[in-house]
């Protein structure tokens, strides 16, 4: 869906690319929309095996692209344009001075959201996740060492999965 004339996937990955040049964008095989909306971003296009598997297999695909240097990996929705370039600064910036195993962000009143971070020494984990559950378990099992980021609003929640959301989205945007 747009986004100010642009695929909501193609300005996510570049508002993380405001932050970092390592930039991971996993797509299911066979797409070409959304392949070629990233196409001409300094992005590694990372295929997805089986995506009718859900979230899970996403996470493991990204996981496994990281590079073998990478200190952190941000889990960053393509369906959440309420998050901005300067959120995901904030999260990377409060990651580097409190290193945590997780840090997440969350909306002003503490609700658990995106993006999230996790610390290199999680990713490992990310291979054992299945379905459509995200990385919930993960979480959990790194409970001690798990920070949360109040973001400004409910952007930390508002992802745009259906028809209705985006038309009610796009309807509260000047």
């Amino acid at each position: 869906m747009p986004v100010g004339g642009e695929p909501c996937l193609r300005v996510m990955a570049r508002r993380a690319l405001q932050v970092t040049d390592s930039v991971i964008v996993t797509l299911p095989p066979k797409n070409a929309a959304r392949t070629e909306a990233v196409a001409s971003l300094a992005v590694h296009q990372q295929t997805i095996d089986d995506p009718s598997e859900g979230m899970a297999a996403s996470l493991r695909a990204g996981a496994a692209a990281a590079p073998d240097d990478t200190s952190a990996l941000m889990v960053l929705p393509a369906d959440m344009p309420n998050i901005l370039g300067a959120d995901i600064a904030l999260l990377w910036a409060m990651f580097q001075r409190a290193a945590p195993g997780i840090l997440q962000a969350a909306t002003a009143s503490g609700a658990p959201g995106h993006p999230v971070l996790f610390a290199a020494h999680v990713l490992p984990a990310f291979q054992t996740l299945k379905g459509d559950k995200g990385a919930q378990s993960i979480i959990r099992a790194n409970a001690k060492s798990h920070l949360l980021l109040p973001l400004e609003d409910d952007r930390a929640i508002r992802d745009l999965d259906t028809p209705e959301d985006w038309a009610q989205w796009s309807a509260e945007k000047p």
